[in-house]
């Protein structure tokens, strides 16, 4: 069984970058399989890469802004995050500065996925989220604990087939698998019509 960190980043109170904590309330209490571990991380790179600890992978949920839909989730593997992938340098900006440390360093995860909710900037005020961001939270959630759970599943330096691969229950519908293959909204109808 490999060590997972599963980690929620984000505070409670700044709009929507507080979906990863909403996640975090949501997952309390959730069985997680043998040697996974869930935590709560305020935003940013170093706050993570102290997080990690003796983890083998992980599973980062947060708000991510990539311009797609508000509430879209994106499932990605940390090097498919861009550098300054989300405007106010959040979630996936954080994946991204963490596990290039840890490359250098040679020591850390060697696998990690963002499970990235798009919010809307600005975000919905102190405390509280816009209503496409709440939607999504139980998705994310569910996606992020699917993930764990094939993580762990791997023998300790067994390399995931794939990333569909891991994922065990039936996709959610709003999942993309990333900001390449999202589709376009529909047109918005025009005003004199």
């Amino acid at each position: 069984m490999a060590k997972v960190l599963l980690a929620c980043l984000g505070s409670g109170l700044a709009g929507d970058a507080a979906a990863g904590a909403a996640v975090h309330a949501l997952l309390r209490g959730s069985t997680l399989p043998e040697g996974a571990r869930l935590v709560q991380v305020p935003a940013g790179g170093l706050q993570l890469l102290h997080a990690l600890g003796d983890a083998e992978a992980v599973v980062v949920v947060g708000e991510i802004e990539t311009g797609a839909r508000p509430g879209t989730l994106h499932v990605l593997d940390w090097t498919e995050v861009p550098f300054g992938a989300d405007a106010g340098h959040r979630n996936g900006h954080a994946l991204r500065v963490t596990m290039e440390a840890v490359r250098i360093r040679r020591r850390g995860p060697r696998r990690a996925f963002l499970v990235g909710v798009e919010g809307r900037a600005p975000g919905g005020g102190a405390g509280c989220m816009h209503a496409e961001v709440v939607s999504a939270l139980a998705g994310a959630a569910r996606v992020a604990l699917d993930l764990v759970q094939g993580l762990a599943s791997l023998a300790p330096g067994e390399e995931p087939p794939v990333l569909a691969d891991l994922a065990h229950a039936e996709p959610v519908p709003a999942i993309r698998p990333g900001p390449a293959a999202m589709p376009r909204p529909p047109p918005l109808p025009s005003a004199g019509r």
